[in-house]
């Protein structure tokens, strides 16, 4: 994973580094996308499909009752407001990290998108949606060829390197020549 660090917390009460109070519902998308084109009897088909990558939503409360929810969960609460700012700042950070579901373990994900409301029945907690996307990751490698296996640049359509000289512009007629004048002029010029 180049250039990409991961976080890892084995929590299915955490988005990331983000301790949420309780995931209300989790809705988990995989979908790929099947050619529209046939495919040859017998035939490895290596093409005939593109895996897209997991989507996970999540449906997600914090409350602000702290002593309460201590009593319930075993752990401090967070407030709302702090709550969303984490989770927007790890939207933001980039940085991809691992979630669990009860379903599947989703590995580097990203927060696509944070949507919440607040209104009079939920001004002491904060009920909010999230999207997560998987980061599809492949593994490169670089090959050195030795000189005898690079293959000779194609000659026939590259470009003479050949001195021509200095080229002047052909001139691409006058206006008074019949070929260039538009038939309003022509009419014009034969007093009609």
């Amino acid at each position: 994973m180049a250039g990409l660090n991961s976080l890892s917390i084995i929590s299915d009460q955490y988005i990331g580094t983000v301790q949420i109070d309780a995931k209300i519902a989790e809705q988990h998308e995989s979908t790929i996308t099947v050619t529209e084109f046939p495919l040859e009897d017998g035939a490895i088909a290596t093409d005939h499909r593109i895996i897209k990558p997991k989507i996970l939503r999540i449906n997600g409360i914090v409350s602000n009752a702290k002593s309460t929810l201590e009593n319930i969960t075993g752990h401090q609460g967070n407030s709302d407001v702090s709550t969303y700012e984490q989770l927007v700042q790890l939207q933001e950070s980039g940085v991809p990290f691992d979630i669990v579901t009860d379903l599947v373990v989703y590995r580097n994900v990203l927060i696509k998108d944070i949507s919440t409301e607040k209104n009079v029945t939920l001004a002491n907690s904060l009920n909010f949606y999230a999207t997560l996307q998987t980061i599809l990751i492949i593994d490169t490698k670089s090959v050195k060829l030795p000189k005898n296996k690079i293959p000779a640049p194609n000659t026939d359509r590259a470009a003479s390197t050949d001195d021509q000289g200095v080229k002047t512009p052909t001139s691409a007629g006058k206006v008074t020549d019949d070929a260039n004048m538009s038939i309003s002029k022509k009419i014009a010029a034969a007093g009609v």
